[in-house]
């Protein structure tokens, strides 16, 4: 996950990857031709090679919802190393959300 930051003049890219920086370097070409200052961001790393996408989808949440309670990136950026990621729990959400949608 690549989280833009443009409130300094030089924009930073904060890099989330919970795969020990497999996506490393994509993310630095990415914030390269966003104009932006690619930063890792320590994240809890995921152990098998098949929840990426839950840790992503979790990553998100938590970050939207520091954001939401005014939490801003200073000297340090917003680390998620002590994310819980929980593939049964994001599942619950969904259902729960689609039941809520019929």
């Amino acid at each position: 996950m690549l989280f833009l930051d443009l409130r300094r003049r030089e924009p930073v890219a904060y890099h989330y990857d919970s795969s020990s920086g497999l996506n490393s370097t994509i993310a630095r070409q990415l914030a390269a031709r966003l104009g932006a200052r690619s930063q890792p961001v320590r994240m809890v790393q995921q152990d098998n090679d098949y929840d990426c996408g839950i840790f992503v989808l979790d990553a998100t949440r938590a970050l939207a919802t520091r954001l939401a309670q005014a939490e801003r990136p200073g000297r340090e950026p917003l680390h998620l190393d002590t994310l819980v990621s929980d593939r049964q729990a994001l599942q619950h959400r969904l259902r729960t959300y689609l039941a809520l949608d019929q």
